[in-house]
Order: structure tokens, then sequence, then C-alpha cells
């Protein structure tokens, strides 16, 4: 029991062509069962395209250069890395993103999130975007950094999570929700 609730733990484990039914199940468990129900959902690791003896991908050490990274991983529809640090500097992102997201514990690639939990409801993130590079902000990245914070106990389900491109606002229910502004950022044509 939590909160006079009880609690049923729902597992999930797929490759990523079965998202959107995952999708479609976790709003029928939504819409179609009590409210004094607390459904504990978690994607087990085989969803993460990453090579682990765990079943959860969290906390796992991976040597990089000079460097050793306490990386956690979560799909998103694509796969992300979640790494917690006290400060993020970009030259950081653009030295270690790339070799994080080909490192050979994710065949397929992965987003890279370097995040700074300032406190209970804010946290920062840079995001080196798999097959792009430096991203100024990445949706996905920034609602898997609040997921993974979360379930680590560092910060509360209502986070804002800011990035160099802006901010938004991660609701972590049984979905999770962002909330945040639609801003034109560049005009421009292109001649075919």
């Amino acid at each position: 029991m939590q909160n006079n609730k009880k609690v049923v733990p729902v597992f999930f484990s797929s490759d990523e062509n079965y998202l959107p039914f995952m999708a479609v199940a976790l709003k029928s468990i939504k819409e179609n069962t009590s409210k004094d129900t607390l459904y504990k959902v978690y994607v087990l690791c085989e969803d993460i395209p990453a090579i682990s003896n765990e079943k959860i991908f969290i906390g796992e050490n991976i040597e990089i250069l000079d460097r050793t990274f306490e990386v956690n991983a979560m799909l998103m529809g694509v796969p992300h890395a979640v790494i917690l640090v006290d400060n993020i500097s970009i030259e950081e992102v653009c030295k270690y993103g790339p070799l994080l997201e080909k490192n050979k514990i994710f065949p397929k690639g992965t987003n890279v999130n370097f995040v700074r939990v300032k406190d209970d409801n804010n946290i920062i993130v840079s995001t080196w975007e798999r097959g792009c590079g430096y991203t100024l902000g990445c949706g996905t990245g920034m609602t898997a950094s609040a997921i993974i914070c979360n379930y680590l106990g560092k910060v509360n389900k209502s986070v804002n999570a800011k990035s160099e491109g802006g901010c938004v606002k991660i609701d972590i229910e049984d979905f999770a929700y962002m909330t945040g502004p639609a801003v034109k950022i560049c005009e421009g044509t292109l001649e075919v």
C-alpha cells in the first residue's frame, strides 16, 4: 500500500516496434482501472537497445577515455542514456557524448543526456543526440531525464527541465506529460 492505494507493478519487455501498442496498453490501464490502485510501470532493459546483465538499466558504469560514467538508460521511443553530473560543460558534452552514443553497450546507439539536479523541482539537461550531435533541446531527453531523476529519488513528480533551447515542465503521473511553449526559432528558404 502507498498513500492508501493498492500498488500493482506492471512490467513491459518488448522491442522498439511494440511501443505504439505499449502506449495503448498504458492508456487502457489509465482509463479502465480503479482510482484506488497505483500502477508502477517498469520497462525492462531489453527494450533499450543495450547490452547489460541487469533487467533495469540503472547505475551501469561505462569507462570513456579518462572518466567512468554512471549511466542510467530508458526508451522514450528512442533510447536515452541519462548521466547525473555536478556541472554541465558543453565541451564535455561534445567530448564524451559521441563516445557514449556509439559505445559498444548501445549497439544501435543512444541519445546521451547530461543532467544537473538543481533542486527537487528543477533540472538542467544538455543532450548529445544520436546521429545529430549537440542539440539545444530534446523533449524526449528532458522527459527521460525527469523520469530517471524521479525514479532515483532526486526530484519530485513535477519537474522543470531546462536546456539551452528553453524550459519545459514534465509531470510524471501514470504517463509523463511535457508542457512548454511552441516558438519559431528560425526561418529560411530551401532551393531544390
